[in-house]
């Protein structure tokens, strides 16, 4: 995982929290991993995602053992962007056993996803 400053504050301390992904790297996961995986299409420029990834730094250390957070970036990323149809970001989508199960988009996550990940 490389950690990289793009001049956020949340930015390193995120890259710490959630596995950063290349296209490649999301389809393996996709369809290796069994768990429970959220799948985080964000973008540097999104002002939305930098609202949305602190929510997501705050959950990850108890979602461990429930489900795997990772993190795309659109802008390098465009193939898996695509692929998952994401049209705009912050997207979340939620897969399990390499299916897509749930998606949402917004700044914010809904009560029920906060349940899911507690």
């Amino acid at each position: 995982m490389r950690r990289r400053r793009t001049g956020h504050g949340n930015d390193l301390r995120a890259a710490q929290l959630t596995e950063e992904l290349s296209s490649d790297q999301l389809e393996r996961a996709i369809e290796e991993d069994h768990r429970l995986l959220l799948a985080y299409f964000w973008s540097p420029a999104c002002e939305p995602c930098r609202t949305l990834r602190p929510q997501l730094e705050q959950l990850a250390p108890g979602a461990e053992g429930v489900c795997r957070i990772v993190a795309v970036n659109v802008d390098t990323n465009p193939a898996a962007g695509a692929r998952h149809s994401v049209s705009s970001t912050p997207t979340i989508v939620f897969f399990k056993n390499g299916v897509p199960v749930h998606r949402f988009r917004g700044g914010a996550l809904p009560a029920s996803v906060l349940e899911l990940l507690r």
